[in-house]
């Protein structure tokens, strides 16, 4: 995924992913994921016991932009995958990435796994029709899930550019950072946390057909990661008051701290990569791929 404005930013990071995190792999296909063809072949070839999906359109203001990309990207192609997948007798767990934005507000103070489902925007949307695709071939088919709701992730090799990768971006760029809302809060997750999360879920037997909210359970404000960067980054200046310029346009929902509590009594999952460790690795991988 990228934004068009941003094509040098996503050129860079492709190719360092090509041409170094992708040597390590045992086999790599590029194909179209939507195509039941190709998925066919791959599968029958490998016969694998875990999938997990993490493809599609990430980033919400290009999903509503491109609202036919997205539905093509995210919910058809999770179609594919489990049409190609409902008789795979190897299979022991296909793992869904869904997101946070399917609650739309947060309306109770820390969500559960249970709490009301209203997103406010086609992405949030879009993933939540994948989760109940999900469900319906674990009932139609018996098809064993794992459904994962990440939220504000952020880390290393990130190219989509959401409100952390614009900030870095700017921060690089000798651009203010905006921050319209100082209290505006997300539940920042270091990625290495949720990737360590999601294969934990998928590997462990309580994880066997079940929804959870993967985060670090710690919301903190758009400002203190501003400040953050500005703490690696001196000479970054951190605007209050004026229109942040994240998702411009898109009705974006009042989130916070997402609740943890299932992931930890269920799993032992505990995240523990807070924003002062996370943006200095950021900060780090942002040099290596794209200088100073």
């Amino acid at each position: 995924m990228y934004k068009p404005e941003q094509w040098d930013l996503y050129q860079r990071n492709f190719y360092y992913r090509q041409t170094e995190l992708l040597t390590g792999l045992t086999k790599f296909y590029r194909i179209d994921a939507s195509q039941a063809v190709e998925v066919l072949e791959i599968l029958q070839m490998h016969k694998p016991e875990i999938v997990i999906n993490v493809g599609g359109s990430s980033v919400a203001d290009q999903c509503k932009s491109n609202i036919g990309e997205a539905v093509n990207s995210i919910y058809l192609l999770n179609a594919n995958l489990l049409q190609c997948m409902k008789n795979l007798e190897s299979l022991k767990r296909y793992t869904y990435i869904s997101s946070s934005m399917v609650y739309g507000d947060f309306e109770d103070n820390e969500p559960t796994e249970e709490s009301p489902k209203k997103p406010k925007d086609p992405y949030g949307a879009i993933k939540l029709g994948g989760e109940y695709l999900v469900e319906s071939f674990n009932r139609q088919f018996q098809l064993p899930y794992t459904i994962i709701r990440p939220s504000a992730v952020y880390g290393p090799f990130d190219s989509n550019l959401r409100v952390t990768g614009i900030f870095m971006a700017n921060a690089f760029q000798g651009i203010p950072l905006r921050v319209n809302d100082p209290q505006e809060l997300l539940d920042f997750t270091f990625v290495e946390d949720v990737a360590q999360g999601i294969v934990h879920a998928t590997t462990s037997d309580n994880g066997l057909n079940q929804t959870f909210n993967m985060t670090r359970g710690s919301a903190r404000t758009i400002h203190e990661f501003a400040q953050e960067i500005k703490r690696h980054l001196p000479d970054t200046s951190v605007v209050v008051g004026q229109s942040d310029e994240h998702m411009p346009g898109l009705i974006r929902p009042k989130r916070g701290t997402l609740s943890m509590r299932k992931s930890v009594e269920l799993l032992e999952y505990q995240p523990s990569r807070d924003i002062e460790y996370g943006v200095g690795k950021y900060v780090e991988s942002w040099r290596r791929i794209y200088g100073n």
